[in-house]
């Protein structure tokens, strides 16, 4: 199954140039640790979730990796971390590059998002959270305030560059 990401259902010209301003160059990297810092304190991110994600992303843009990392993890974030060069085809236009970065981002949130989801539907049944959660005590709480905490600090890393993008309801929005 394979569910559209942002870059295919925003068809329309966000950015033009050759080039990105640095508070936009900076932004994949910067809303990644998000992911990579923020939410993996409390969240086990391991290998699994990068690969779904990477995946998930390298199927969507029809390409067999998002970079030459050695782990799923790498490559996500080499990828989101790769600065712009007008002169390297497979980047495309300023346009693309950033759609598919942003997309990468909300993939990885939005897995999150599931994670969370799937440890309160466990919790409620009184289920073993050890398996998606690090700390046996209050690691859901946690990770439950952490969540909105973290995507309000994305739309925060968006809006401070002037982006116009939003994440809200499992997805980006321009």
């Amino acid at each position: 199954m394979t569910t559209e990401v942002f870059f295919q259902r925003c068809p329309r010209v966000l950015w033009q140039g050759d080039a990105l301003a640095p508070p936009l160059a900076r932004l994949p990297l910067r809303a990644g640790y998000i992911v990579f810092g923020d939410l993996r304190a409390c969240l086990d991110l391991g290998p699994e979730f990068f690969k779904a994600a990477h995946d998930r992303l390298a199927q969507a843009l029809a390409v067999p990796g998002l970079s030459k990392g050695k782990t799923h993890e790498a490559r996500c974030r080499d990828f989101l971390g790769e600065p712009y060069d007008s002169w390297n085809v497979a980047h495309g236009t300023v346009d693309r590059f950033l759609k598919a970065r942003f997309s990468l981002i909300e993939v990885m949130v939005a897995l999150v998002e599931d994670q969370v989801a799937t440890a309160r539907r466990a919790a409620e049944e009184a289920s073993l959270l050890s398996k998606l959660l690090r700390a046996p005590d209050g690691a859901l709480e946690e990770a439950v305030r952490a969540l909105p905490l973290a995507i309000d600090e994305l739309n925060a890393r968006f809006e401070d560059a002037k982006a116009g993008l939003i994440y809200r309801d499992g997805a980006l929005h321009a």
